[in-house]
């Protein structure tokens, strides 16, 4: 894990996520997607997420994260969602790596278009962790 995964997709923040902890490409999961209005104004939850991980083998649980946890110290391979806020008005999914979290729409913002869209390393999340969707070995 250590190549950062661009989204290609309005709202695939999440999917981007799942291709860079398994290694899949990032279009092939897309391509494979039924429902492309999750790509593009819908998202996907973490049930969702753990489902493609699940198919892809990486055994992953998901929890909403209690007040105590949102400042927890994260380990590598852990995907969180960051809460909405005026900055991220739909939320946003990065992953812990070894090189911190891997973004995958590193210059997202409110009027962002996803055809710019970059991905990279920052050293700390740009909000508030509310869900994590975490490997269970």
């Amino acid at each position: 894990m250590s190549r950062n995964v661009t989204q290609r997709h309005e709202m695939a923040c999440g999917l981007a996520c799942v291709a860079f902890v398994t290694g899949e490409s990032y279009d092939d999961l897309a391509e494979k997607e039924t429902d492309r209005s999750r790509l593009i104004n819908l998202g996907f939850l973490c049930p969702e997420l753990v489902e493609i991980l699940d198919e892809h083998g990486k055994e992953y649980g998901w929890k909403e994260l209690s007040e105590a946890d949102r400042n927890r110290e994260f380990r590598g391979g852990d995907i969180v969602f960051v809460e909405r806020s005026e900055k991220l008005p739909y939320g946003h999914f990065l992953v812990k790596a070894p090189e911190g979290w891997m973004d995958p729409w590193i210059n997202l913002s409110q009027d962002a278009d996803i055809r710019h869209a970059e991905s990279g390393f920052r050293d700390s999340l740009p909000g508030t962790a509310e869900y994590l969707v975490y490997p269970l070995s």
